[in-house]
């Protein structure tokens, strides 16, 4: 299981949402720890925690990222041990330290990201998969934590600044630019073969490649050759905890018959309630100041129960959707099981589509296939293409260059050919601009000598 963290390692916690948005997003452990620090603050409030065990999330039947295993070994084996023969290529490190603690502890130590994107950094770190690429969309985890696009934004940028290279990435191909950025084969070629060339890659195609990236066949064997270098798994040599993880599902899916139901956990809830000794205390008190603030607690508590029934009622009746519509395929096994679109059951239920995605996010279903993250059963809404604002541009830009080789520093112009690379098209001009309004020098001035 994944080992507690320290009070210094803490999480900070997320931007605050309404309260009855923020109790639907929360997991069931983090929503045991969030009760019993109301229950603490307010003595009309009583919580008793359920006396329930997690279960085994098994290996086997955890979910596999689509056309990753296709993407991921795009080196073939017999190329990579020749690459390993004539180059050298370096076996990965096993590292004691878990993968999500090496982040969070970089993110303790930054002292350059404003102080109210740490919450959305450590939220980043927590919502990557074991590869260390990020799934989620980013208004998606905007949305979930009452945050805006561009801060989100910018809190990814932070995190990709993070070591190792290549982590938060949003796809094979992100991961692999953001690392040859900061190498000597940065180039035209070497984006465009990662771009559009990995299927001929894998394929060992030279003349292939040749032909798409319109050069001869032994620079394009040397294009080859740099992207082979980089490492398709930010979390290689890491542990990630793969060997163990226990989790708490919500409900349970059972079969009778032909017929698929659901059943909610109950036994997986806190017991709350009204304090008995406070209510009495409040009804016979006399005094005006006590009273006020036990009905202000009172009603906080009222608060808290009533979001927790909603809490449990939308899911529910979104497990119940998705029962009806998904029924059938689970008799066939969990690999026919398409997702369904939250946009869809949101509509189909009257419902907010951020509220779908609060309700399966980080929660669990028992099927008699083993336990199923939900949100593996419901696909995220299509996300907003948005422009990148100025902020979140120059927070790229920043990164960028904290990252780069001081001996050769990323002049204005390979600034720009990177964040092309990277999706945003910004002029020559642009980018020397946010560069002199983040008060960097050019790279002429930022160039250090090499050590001899």
């Amino acid at each position: 299981m994944r080992p507690e963290q320290t009070e210094t390692e803490r999480p900070v916690p997320a931007p605050s949402l309404p309260l009855s948005a923020a109790i639907l997003q929360m997991p069931l452990p983090e929503l045991y720890t969030w009760l019993s620090d109301q229950a603490d603050r307010n003595p009309l409030l009583d919580v008793e925690a359920p006396e329930l065990l997690s279960v085994p999330l098994p290996r086997d039947t955890e979910p596999k990222e689509a056309g990753w295993e296709d993407d991921a070994d795009f080196i073939p084996d017999q190329l990579r041990r020749q690459q390993e023969a004539e180059e050298g290529y370096p076996e990965p490190v096993e590292r004691s330290e878990n993968f999500r603690d090496m982040l969070r502890r970089q993110l303790l130590e930054e002292r350059d990201i404003p102080p109210h994107l740490l919450p959305l950094c450590y939220f980043l770190v927590d919502s990557l998969d074991r590869r260390g690429y990020l799934e989620d969309s980013l208004d998606l985890l905007a949305e979930l934590n009452g945050a805006t696009i561009d801060d989100m934004t910018q809190a990814l940028y932070a995190l990709q600044e993070m070591t190792p290279p290549g982590v938060g990435a949003r796809t094979l191909q992100e991961c692999l630019i953001l690392q040859l950025i900061h190498t000597k084969d940065f180039c035209a070629g070497t984006v465009k073969l990662i771009k559009s060339g990995l299927e001929l890659l894998a394929q060992n195609s030279v003349r292939a490649v040749s032909a798409l990236l319109g050069m001869n066949e032994e620079e394009a064997q040397r294009c080859c050759a740099a992207v082979r270098r980089l490492n398709p798994i930010p979390s290689r040599g890491y542990d990630t905890d793969e060997a163990e993880v226990f989790v708490i599902p919500e409900a349970e899916l059972q079969r009778q018959g032909e017929t698929w139901t659901v059943r909610y956990n109950d036994a997986a809830l806190p017991r709350i309630r009204l304090s008995d000794e406070y209510q009495t205390m409040l009804a016979q008190s006399d005094d005006p100041q006590l009273r006020a603030y036990l009905d202000e607690q009172r009603a906080a508590a009222l608060a808290v129960i009533s979001a927790l029934e909603q809490r449990r009622e939308t899911l529910t009746r979104i497990l119940e959707l998705l029962v009806r519509h998904r029924g059938a395929a689970f008799s066939q096994g969990r690999s026919a099981v398409r997702p369904l679109p939250c946009d869809n059951v949101a509509e189909a239920l009257g419902l907010p589509t951020a509220d779908v995605v609060r309700a399966v996010h980080g929660k669990y279903l028992a099927t008699p296939y083993g336990a199923m993250e939900l949100k593996r059963l419901f696909s995220a809404p299509v996300p907003v293409k948005t422009p990148v604002s100025p902020l979140s541009g120059k927070e790229r830009l920043r990164s960028l260059i904290a990252a780069e080789d001081k001996t050769q520093p990323l002049t204005d112009e390979k600034l720009r050919e990177a964040l092309q690379a990277l999706g945003i098209e910004l002029s020559l001009g642009t980018v020397a601009n946010y560069r002199r309004a983040l008060g960097i020098p050019a790279a002429s001035k930022r160039k250090v000598k090499g050590e001899n």
